[in-house]
């Protein structure tokens, strides 16, 4: 399912599309419930992400997917990219992974030789981050790296220090690291123009 890179690339595959155009065509998919939409600024970009609804899968003669994931359109869309993109690196790859010996489900995860690369996004909340690091790395021995993604730079670098301050965190900062979602969507744009 890589309906996130192609709801991001619809304006450049149909071509030159003037702003007015867009957001009659948005307008439209709305009024109809075909799709949903949020906008999410991804590095020094404002990126409007497009989700279709049960009645807009439909209309394209598709089974709406029978899982969707946590969180906003946004979480959805980074969950599914990750995913794609460890799929097309040759890992089995799952959104929504509970870890074994736990309740805790990861945003994504990519399971190759026996180990575990667990991936939570931020896109806007780090209430209950504490708990999704410990979950993945003291709670659990299943992960072996906990990647935590957000959409800029400097809010990982907001993220980083607040999974710092924690002292009971500081064992699993070793396995911890921290990029911007535009790295996995850059990484499947390029494969989907091969």
């Amino acid at each position: 399912m890589c309906y996130a890179l192609n709801g991001l690339r619809i304006w450049q595959a149909i071509g030159k599309v003037p702003p007015a155009a867009q957001q009659a065509t948005r307008e439209e998919l709305e009024s109809a419930k075909l799709a949903t939409f949020e906008q999410v600024r991804i590095t020094r970009t404002n990126v409007l992400l497009i989700e279709p609804t049960p009645e807009g899968w439909q209309s394209l003669g598709q089974t709406p997917p029978s899982r969707t994931g946590r969180g906003g359109i946004a979480h959805r869309h980074f969950a599914a990219s990750i995913r794609e993109a460890g799929v097309r690196r040759g890992h089995k790859a799952e959104t929504e992974w509970i870890m074994p010996g736990t309740s805790h489900q990861v945003d994504a995860a990519w399971l190759t030789d026996g180990q575990v690369h667990a991936f939570e996004i931020c896109v806007t909340c780090t209430e209950n981050l504490a708990s999704h690091v410990r979950a993945c790395l003291i709670e659990s021995d299943a992960v072996g790296k906990l990647t935590i993604v957000t959409t800029q730079a400097r809010y990982s670098d907001e993220v980083q220090r607040s999974i710092a301050s924690e002292f009971a965190l500081s064992p699993a900062l070793e396995h911890i690291q921290f990029e911007v979602i535009q790295l996995y969507m850059a990484e499947l744009s390029l494969c989907a123009s091969q």
